[in-house]
């Protein structure tokens, strides 16, 4: 065998936008996709909830968005997450549709309001003083005309108030949709909606500014069976990028779940994380398969974190797991 250098590739690309929510260290990337599968009673709906929950203790969404048919009899569960009913959509073949929509508008908002802020800078940055007022040119009295700081017969508009964010936090908005009870419903069924939400949701709403980069959206899928004809198709599955497992019926079913993690995962790290994790009625295994680090790839109820001693010794957490 021979071998021949033929070109030299060491142009380094354009640095990569970095579409990530800025999260702690125990939060899951964002934005994620996951999914939660276990049979009914077993707790999805709680454990789904209490995930929520912590993300909103650390104001990671600025709205939640859910696909469901039996929001009101699940209040007990979601009432007290902040979710709005305008928020709230009933599973139907356009709905995933309607949310992207509403996460495009929010895009649009963003970079209205950028736009806003920097004709309101300039507007401050020239009429702070007298002096600074001889510096607005004929661009700028066009622009703050427009802005209503100015009227068209020239008068200066005293105490134009600073532009108004939508939601509390001024920064890109963040977002989280959770489909739930929609297993069999038009929202899954045939959607195209869904599976591009599957495959481009860290992309969805890209921004046209010179930041770069997409609005994203987290996705959290309920459902009650791993696959199923009229369940979460394998193009959803293979993109996920957390899965969390309550207790499986029959062995086929953890087959197949290590069939389609590939390489993502050790087959006998998973195996043993599986085992340790499901005991009790209740119990659910999450497994994250593009982690912050590899102490964080299998979780326990959430919050107790099962190590194997390889991604403990190649740690470089500041929190170094012990």
């Amino acid at each position: 065998m021979k071998t021949k250098i033929i070109k030299k590739f060491d142009k380094p690309p354009p640095k990569a936008f970095n579409n990530e929510y800025p999260t702690s260290h125990y939060q899951f990337k964002n934005p994620m996709l996951m999914m939660v599968c276990g049979v009914r009673n077993s707790g999805k709906g709680y454990t789904t909830s209490k995930i929520i929950r912590d993300a909103n203790s650390e104001n990671l969404y600025d709205v939640v968005y859910m696909i469901t048919p039996t929001f009101q009899s699940n209040r007990a569960q979601f009432g007290d997450l902040g979710i709005e009913e305008e928020n709230v959509y009933y599973p139907t073949k356009d709905c995933v549709e309607k949310v992207i929509e509403r996460v495009e508008q929010d895009r649009d908002d963003w970079e209205e309001y950028l736009v806003e802020m920097e004709i309101y800078e300039n507007w401050i940055a020239k009429t702070k003083t007298s002096k600074a007022i001889h510096t607005i040119t004929d661009d700028d009295v066009e622009e703050f005309v427009s802005a209503g700081y100015i009227t068209l017969e020239g008068d200066i508009i005293e105490g134009m108030k600073m532009p108004e964010w939508k939601y509390p936090t001024i920064r890109k908005p963040q977002s989280l949709l959770v489909l739930d009870d929609v297993l069999g419903s038009g929202a899954l069924n045939h959607s195209a909606g869904l599976t591009k939400l599957a495959i481009m949701n860290r992309h969805i709403a890209p921004l046209t500014g010179e930041e770069g980069g997409s609005l994203g959206l987290s996705v959290i899928i309920q459902t009650q069976t791993y696959c199923t004809t009229q369940g979460v198709s394998r193009a959803i599955r293979e993109n996920l990028t957390e899965l969390v497992l309550f207790n499986q019926k029959g062995d086929k079913v953890i087959d197949k779940i290590v069939q389609e993690m590939g390489g993502a995962v050790d087959p006998d790290e998973f195996r043993q994380a599986y085992e340790y994790a499901l005991k009790e009625k209740h119990d659910n295994l999450t497994v994250s398969f593009n982690p912050k680090c590899g102490t964080l790839r299998y979780r326990k109820n959430l919050n107790e974190l099962i190590m194997f001693e390889e991604s403990i010794k190649e740690c470089q957490c500041k929190k170094k797991a012990k």
